[in-house]
């Protein structure tokens, strides 16, 4: 009968303490990336595995340690969801966001066409509101004179 051997685990107990001590200490991406790579090379590991073993791992109020990295567009803004696009159009449209559950599946830049018809058609209605709004204020104020 053949015996089993015990498998020697990747990170001892102190290791993963000083990986979650190094990494929760940063708080910007950068430095945090920094730290990962530092305990890379301190532990004869690679960065993807650190990465792997801080998202496994849980803090005391038992949130994850490892914070993914925050995408952001070429402009620098926050990267928006299909299903955030979706529903941002149909609050545009003023119907519920369900009725447009399988406009989430369509094509990315589709969602962001429509998103930016419809910002444009609504700054134009609140241009001709605007100007509706004077017409009606001047055409009342010339009628009572």
């Amino acid at each position: 009968m053949a015996t089993k051997t015990e498998k020697a685990p990747n990170y001892t107990p102190e290791m993963i303490k000083q990986m979650i001590t190094l990494y929760k200490a940063d708080a910007d991406q950068e430095t945090r990336t920094a730290a990962a790579e530092a305990l890379a090379d301190h532990s004869g590991k690679s960065v993807a595995s650190i990465r792997a073993k801080l998202t496994r791992e849980k803090n005391e109020d038992g949130t994850q340690v490892y914070i993914p990295k925050v995408y952001k567009t070429k402009a620098g803004g926050d990267v928006k969801g299909k299903e955030d696009m979706a529903t941002e159009i149909a609050d545009r449209c003023g119907v519920a966001p369900e009725l447009f559950d399988t406009l989430a599946k369509a094509n990315k830049s589709v969602l962001s066409t429509i998103t930016y018809k419809l910002e444009s058609m609504g700054e134009t209605i609140s241009q001709l509101q605007e100007q509706l709004d004077i017409q009606t204020g001047e055409s009342s104020s010339t009628a009572t004179e």
